[in-house]
């Protein structure tokens, strides 16, 4: 017989879900057979696989060390380590990206601030990304994550040229409660945009937007084929005749929406040249990227909802220049 207590990181997942993690080499009607036969317990009972498993919950598998051993992938001496995960490639994403401001954090989450320059998550040309990074951080506070049930990820993603909130979670509870709250378009979302000119009032924007995957950009239409409903809101907060400081609320949140968004109305983003912007150069710097930053986002206050960010709003303190160019102390 061997023994797996459930982890609190683990906690909140369908217990045949959790089953295919860590049995990743099992086939998932050879575990139904087993739950059947009872040579699968979870707390010394007969289970289904529907139950929602709770931190400390005992599973008791009732098969030899060998079978145990091939069916979760170790190879070698029987325990809960992460012997097939390779974890140099996190620490060296969490020394190479270098220090990444942490935001909030609590035992299911962690928000960070994500510089300009880095992905949100890793493509064909970029070994890190946020994802590695956090891991890396995670590892660093001795808090190695058990890869064969849950893989801590960020459930956000904002442009490699765009700066400000990641979300991402630390356990399976906390990851589904990011995804439900996304995925069900509860959660609100603010940024901070530079434009250039001065914008008078603020104002709400709809349109159809439709991907140039050729020139990896939009276009903004009244209607057509092939297109997204897109619906944007923004307000004033500062500015002078060169540039404009303002709060956008994403309504949609569509691939480069705010970018095309504002720029279909005569104030394209500072120094997002794709979009007309113009590169700026300020005090000895240049900046060859859009003015962006994902600087705020408003949990649903639900009565019934026990999470902890329930009705709670997460701040991202923006860059220096936002504040320069347009003569403001941005207040939180």
């Amino acid at each position: 017989m061997q023994t797996i207590i459930v982890d609190k990181s683990e906690a909140g997942q369908r217990f045949d879900k959790y089953l295919k993690r860590y049995f990743k080499n099992a086939q998932p009607s050879l575990l139904y057979k087993m739950l059947r036969k009872k040579n699968i317990v979870l707390n010394k009972t007969k289970a289904t696989g529907n139950e929602i498993l709770q931190a400390d919950d005992v599973i008791n598998t009732y098969f030899s060390d060998e079978t145990f051993l091939i069916f979760t992938g170790k190879s070698s001496i029987l325990n809960e380590s992460n012997n097939d995960v390779d974890l140099s490639l996190y620490t060296e994403a969490y020394k190479k990206l270098g220090g990444i401001d942490i935001v909030y954090e609590d035992t299911d989450f962690v928000f960070m601030n994500k510089p300009v320059g880095v992905l949100s998550q890793t493509d064909e040309n970029n070994k890190y990304s946020i994802n590695e990074w956090l891991i890396g951080f995670l590892i660093n506070k001795d808090e190695t994550p058990d890869f064969n049930s849950f893989k801590p990820s960020c459930s956000n993603r904002i442009d490699r040229n765009t700066s400000g909130l990641i979300l991402a979670a630390k356990t399976y509870a906390g990851s589904r409660y990011l995804s439900d709250c996304i995925k069900g378009h509860s959660l609100e979302k603010y940024y901070l945009a530079v434009v250039h000119g001065r914008v008078k009032e603020g104002g709400i924007l709809k349109g159809y937007l439709k991907k140039d995957h050729t020139n990896n950009k939009v276009i903004i239409q009244n209607s057509g084929k092939d297109t997204d409903f897109i619906h944007t809101e923004y307000r004033v907060i500062s500015g002078n005749d060169k540039y404009t400081l303002l709060e956008v609320k994403l309504i949609t949140g569509k691939s480069h929406q705010i970018r095309a968004h504002l720029s279909s109305i005569g104030h394209p983003l500072v120094g997002d040249v794709k979009y007309g912007g113009k590169i700026l150069r300020f005090d000895n710097r240049e900046y060859n990227y859009q003015l962006l930053h994902a600087f705020k986002v408003a949990f649903p206050k639900d009565e019934k909802d026990e999470n902890l960010l329930r009705g709670k709003i997460i701040e991202c303190p923006a860059p220096q220049i936002f504040k320069d160019l347009c003569d403001v102390d941005i207040k939180y």
